[in-house]
Order: structure tokens, then sequence, then C-alpha cells
């Protein structure tokens, strides 16, 4: 996700609102507005804004409508590149059918 940088997803993780990426896609805008992203240059507190909260769950929406051989790249796991996201997802066709596969 792209809106979603390294220190935007070091506040989430201190706040306790992620805990692994699939809290992500549980967040709501409002709790992105107020997340804290430390000390502003004037000595206030900055918070991640409205906008640019928009802009992150923006990219969550995005993200739960990618195809499933996409998701499954995405899990980055071994070996799996983008021919077998292909096999695995025409052969599976859901999230759920794949997590319940048992060989």
């Amino acid at each position: 996700m792209e809106s979603l940088g390294g220190s935007i997803g070091d506040a989430l993780i201190e706040k306790d609102l992620v805990k692994d990426v699939g809290d992500l896609f549980a967040l709501i805008e409002d709790q992105l507005a107020g997340v804290d992203m430390g000390e502003a240059s004037t000595g206030g507190t900055r918070t991640l804004g409205q906008k640019n909260a928009a802009k992150i769950m923006d990219e969550v929406e995005k993200a739960k409508s990618q195809p499933l051989n996409r998701v499954i790249i995405s899990l980055s796991v071994r070996l799996t590149r983008r021919t077998f996201g292909r096999r695995l997802a025409s052969q599976f066709e859901t999230v759920e059918a794949l997590q319940a596969f048992s060989p």
C-alpha cells in the first residue's frame, strides 16, 4: 500500500491498532486520523490527519479488491511467484478454500 510508510506502520503498531497485516483491513478512517505521529516542530503533537487517513483507506479498499493470485503473491511465501500464484488461485478460487486445504 503506497500511502502506508514505515513510520505510519510503526505508529500503528505502537498504538496497538495493528498486530499483523490483516489488522489493516479492520481499521476505520477515524482511528487512523487520530494516530499520534510524534512531536511537531512547533512542540505540539502531530497526528496522521483526516486527509492522510483517507488516502490510506483508499489503498486498503484497493487491496481488498485484488484478485486471489495477487493476494497469494503478496504473502511472500517462498518460491511462490506469479505463475504458481495463478495456479493456486485457479485451483482454490477463494482464500478460505486455500486455508482449508490439507494434503
